[in-house]
C-alpha cells in the first residue's frame, strides 16, 4: 500500500479526524471553523490536517539509503580484511563504485528484502497517530511547512524564509516607518 492509498482509505480519514478533533494549529492558533481570505479576496475555510514532525524518506530516496548503508558494512568488511591496492589505471573512489555497482547487482534481493522490511516500518509508524511525533496543522500551515516557509512572529498571519526575520508586509511597514 502506498502513503496515496492510505490517505484515500476510510480507516486513515477516521483516525485522523479524530486525532484533529477540537484542536487548534499548532503554528497559527487557527480554531476549526475558523476562514481566511486568499490574495484574489476569496473566503475559505481553513481545514486541519495531521502533520507528521519528522519527515520520512520514501521511494527511490529510501531505496538508495537501505542500499548504500548494506553497502557501507560490507565495504568495511571488505577494507577491513584485506589491505590491497586498487587497480592500476584506478583511483580508490573508481574502484570502490565498481565494487558497488557489482555488489548492488549480485544483491538485489537482499536489497529489496531490507527495502521492504524499512518502508513496512516507516508504513506503521507514519499510521501511529501519536502527539509525540504529529502536529495539528491548518491548511495554510501545512502548505507553507511543505514549502520551507515558517510564520511571521511580527503578525502571526503571514509566512516567510527562514532566512529572513518577518514577512514582507512586515518589513515594508517597518521600511515606510522610517
Amino acid at each position: 500500500m502506498s502513503l496515496s492509498e492510505l490517505w484515500k482509505s476510510p480507516e486513515w480519514k477516521k483516525a485522523s479526524k479524530a486525532f484533529i478533533e477540537g484542536k487548534p494549529c499548532v503554528w497559527c492558533g487557527a480554531e476549526p471553523g475558523d476562514t481566511y481570505e486568499t490574495k484574489n479576496g476569496v473566503i475559505r475555510k481553513l481545514g486541519f490536517a495531521p502533520h507528521h514532525v519528522e519527515k520520512h524518506k520514501w521511494g527511490l530516496l529510501l531505496y538508495n539509503e537501505v542500499k548504500n548503508r548494506l553497502f557501507a558494512v560490507y565495504w568495511r568488511k571488505k577494507i577491513a580484511s584485506l589491505v590491497f591496492m586498487p587497480p592500476i589505471g584506478l583511483s580508490l573512489k573508481e574502484y570502490r563504485e565498481q565494487v558497488k555497482r557489482e555488489w548492488e547487482n549480485e544483491n538485489r534481493a537482499l536489497i529489496r528484502l531490507e527495502f521492504d522490511s524499512e518502508r513496512g516500518r516507516i508504513f506503521d509508524e507514519y499510521k501511529d497517530l501519536s502527539d509525540d511525533r504529529i502536529v495539528v496543522l491548518c491548511t495554510r500551515c501545512h502548505y507553507a511547512r511543505g514549502h520551507g516557509l515558517v510564520l511571521c512572529k511580527k503578525c502571526g498571519k503571514n509566512y516567510h524564509k527562514p532566512k529572513y526575520d518577518q514577512c514582507w508586509k512586515c518589513n515594508n511597514l517597518k521600511n515606510e516607518e522610517k
